[in-house]
């Protein structure tokens, strides 16, 4: 199973929530973005069947990407409530944003791993 255009999408967030910031304007609403189950990453993980879906790596990563979906939301709720400063420190490095990304990433690609051996 190759999970590279799920990491690939993931990456793009930080990118997104950088262009809300700068222009106070998204197609997203905050409400949307909270929730794990609308991206596509998040389709896939809760459409895994039982024999992915109960494994502990499966739910390590179901629970990282919803805490990101809740972070991401955060920010960008900061961005379109007109705290475009605090939302910008909100993305940086060493911020919760950041964590749980640089995380979820790492898992990601440790699982693709663990899948394609």
């Amino acid at each position: 199973m190759d999970l590279s255009k799920y990491i690939a999408a993931h990456g793009q967030w930080k990118m997104r929530l950088r262009q809300v910031i700068d222009t106070g304007k998204s197609e997203w609403s905050v409400e949307g973005v909270r929730v794990d189950d609308r991206c596509e990453f998040g389709k896939f993980l809760h459409g895994l069947g039982p024999a992915l879906g109960s494994t502990e790596m499966a739910a390590q990563i179901k629970a990282k990407h919803a805490a990101f979906h809740v972070e991401a939301a955060r920010v960008l709720e900061l961005a379109m409530g007109g705290k475009r400063a605090e939302a910008a420190k909100a993305i940086e490095i060493g911020s919760s944003y950041m964590r749980l990304s640089s995380e979820l990433t790492r898992l990601m690609i440790q699982w693709q791993g663990k899948l394609a051996a």
